[in-house]
């Protein structure tokens, strides 16, 4: 999928759209929510000046900024040139601050558009960084290297590109907006409302299936994952997701059922990565497919026609754990290198089936399995051993074999979950960070902490990327 980015080299660009993000308040929210247009790939609404200063920038009424110790020596430059220019421009009152959209549209174009309080005043506003002139479609317009502003009336729009394409775009959009808006469709519309730091709605696979344009499909009949993120009075990152139909209604995946919880025993506590789902024949392993051949290929492909009746015979739990190493190791780690242990629970002719074939396998590779225990067998691969065989009913593979014994902490985040993954890791300034994600009845929750960091977790996440 191409799109035309908005280039954020611009410093224009960086002081608008910061300011086009700022927070937010329904009615005029409304307003723009009517200019766009149903059909959009992807919209969000976002409280960036809640964001900031989360992150450690602060707006101050005078027009400046002010950030916190651990941020300060590193917003520099063009960016605390932007950050600057933001505050100022929100200070002037040149443009209302009170809504603003980002989103890709049926051309799978990146826009922004808010309110403007005073055209006028906006043009004075930025003077310094934007020269604008008058279109004869009465919109006023102004670009700054690939980055196009087009303001008439009551709104500005933000797109990547000429003026003159921009223009063509925001017409398209509009004409589009008054057959049927993104606010026309409750279910969306009532996702972009709500109070959070980030609301953010995408047209199910259109990221990486649809193609520009796709019109076999209506908005009203498009399902869409939607997502809202805040940070949590105890300093976590905390996303709510789910996938809803145009009007609302939750859309529960078929084919899900709870984790067996027993097989959390086997995963030892030095492992850092778990993943878990609880899955049934009727599981529809098609987007995956899908998914695989277009990233893949036709090998990929291939691959899945060979391994989809298994993964479509499944009755049970999937689960998958790894031994990660920390961030300077993983950079120099080889797949070998890694310890992990997967076990699927499915019929058991199919299990039997799969021992039996891989035992085939390696007789024409000339490999001699070792026997370990009833139904298990130790097959040598890249200079260790791989366990394989019949463990509680599973088809199960792992280096370091089959223990069910280990004391861990998994069941709080497994338990009477449909689907869950559990990572720790170090970040690169050593410290230890948590990410969780659970998905029961279709409405999905992950949360990510920086345990015993005094630093607010945007900042503490922002001077990383700095």
């Amino acid at each position: 999928m191409s799109l035309h980015r908005i280039s954020l080299s611009s410093l224009s660009l960086l002081a608008v759209m910061l300011i086009g993000l700022l927070s937010v308040s329904c009615s005029k929210r409304g307003e723009i929510l009517d200019t766009v247009p149903a059909d959009v790939v992807a919209v969000a609404t976002v409280d960036i000046e809640n964001l900031c200063e989360s992150a450690g920038v602060k707006f101050t009424p005078e027009g400046g900024i002010e950030t916190i110790d651990r941020i300060d020596a590193l917003v520099t430059g063009n960016l605390r040139e932007a950050l600057t220019r933001a505050s100022a421009l929100k200070a002037s009152g040149a443009v209302d601050l009170s809504d603003a959209v980002v989103g890709v549209n049926a051309d799978n174009e990146t826009f922004i558009t808010l309110a403007v309080s005073d055209t006028k005043a906006l043009r004075e506003a930025t003077a310094d960084y934007l020269t604008w002139s008058d279109d004869a479609s009465s919109y006023a317009i102004a670009e700054n290297g690939n980055t196009a502003f087009v303001a008439n009336d009551g709104q500005l729009w933000i797109m990547g590109g000429s003026a003159n394409n921009a223009i063509k775009s925001v017409e398209t959009m509009l004409k589009s907006a008054k057959e049927l808006s993104i606010n026309g469709l409750d279910g969306i519309s009532q996702v972009l409302a709500r109070d959070n730091m980030v609301n953010m709605a995408v047209a199910s696979g259109s990221m990486l299936i649809a193609p520009a344009g796709d019109t076999s499909v209506t908005p009203q009949e498009r399902e869409w994952n939607v997502l809202a993120l805040n940070v949590s009075p105890d300093n976590a990152l905390v996303g709510e997701s789910e996938i809803i139909q145009a009007t609302g209604r939750t859309v529960v995946p078929k084919g899900m059922k709870s984790i067996n919880p027993a097989l959390l025993a086997y995963v030892p506590e030095s492992f850092n990565f778990t993943f878990a789902a609880g899955l049934t024949p009727q599981f529809d392993w098609s987007p995956l497919k899908q998914i695989v051949t277009v990233v893949g290929g036709f090998q990929a492909a291939a691959f899945m026609s060979v391994i989809t009746p298994y993964l479509e015979s499944i009755d049970g739990t999937l689960l998958m754990a790894l031994k990660l190493p920390d961030t300077a190791g993983l950079r120099s780690a080889e797949p070998t290198d890694l310890d992990f242990i997967v076990m699927v629970r499915m019929p058991q002719d199919r299990v039997n089936g799969l021992i039996s074939m891989i035992s085939s396998m390696c007789a024409t590779a000339g490999v001699s399995p070792r026997m370990a225990g009833e139904g298990q067998m130790i097959i040598p691969q890249y200079g260790r051993d791989w366990y394989i065989g019949n463990v509680d009913g599973c088809f199960a593979i792992s280096t370091i074999g089959f223990d069910n014994t280990s004391n861990n902490s998994l069941a709080p985040v497994f338990v009477n979950r449909d689907m869950a993954a559990d990572l720790s890791f170090n970040l690169p300034d050593g410290a230890g960070a948590q990410l969780s994600a659970t998905m029961t009845d279709g409405k999905g929750q992950f949360t990510f902490t920086i345990p015993g960091s005094q630093t607010p977790l945007p900042a503490h996440i922002l001077s990383l990327l700095l």
